[in-house]
């Protein structure tokens, strides 16, 4: 038996810490972030703007000095608010080809612009009719997936 105990001993002092140290991996070793360069990714991260496409519905709001010649920009375009939730919400959707329909100017291209390029573009077209014009775009079906090991997995809608 002596020899028995021995053996024990000798498991418990050297191969348990073996096999605890080779049980150990680190973060780098998960599928998610095998090969990425850290840096190169958190710096393209900080830079990504979103680009308006196709099945985007957007709210597109125009202000001016005179608040009356701005609201046939705004006529069809409703956003009705309780509680921060959304009760009535119509906006301008993107067709497959990238194109909106508003109001006096007609069927425009937003398709491939960034938010900042989209307002830009409509501020250039309605300042023909409105002096000192003011436009605002927001996503109204702006979503993300939270995937894996969290709390709350899950599509949430994000406010922009």
């Amino acid at each position: 038996m002596p020899g028995i105990t021995r053996m024990k001993h000798l498991f418990i002092i050297f191969l348990l810490p073996a096999l605890a140290a080779v049980s150990c991996t680190s973060s780098r070793k998960i599928t998610y972030f095998q090969g990425i360069d850290e840096t190169e990714e958190a710096r393209k991260a900080g830079e990504y703007e979103v680009r308006i496409g196709p099945d985007d519905n957007l709210h597109i709001s125009v202000s001016s000095i005179n608040p009356d010649a701005a609201n046939i920009f705004n006529s069809t375009n409703t956003l009705v608010t309780t509680n921060s939730e959304a009760l009535n919400i119509t906006g301008y959707l993107v067709d497959r080809d990238g194109y909106i329909n508003f109001p006096v100017l007609g069927r425009i291209k937003v398709g491939g612009m960034t938010k900042m390029e989209a307002t830009e573009y409509i501020q250039n077209g309605v300042s023909e009719y409105l002096k000192d014009p003011t436009v605002n775009i927001r996503f109204l079906n702006f979503k993300v997936t939270v995937l894996g090991e969290v709390v709350r997995p899950g599509t949430y809608s994000v406010k922009d």
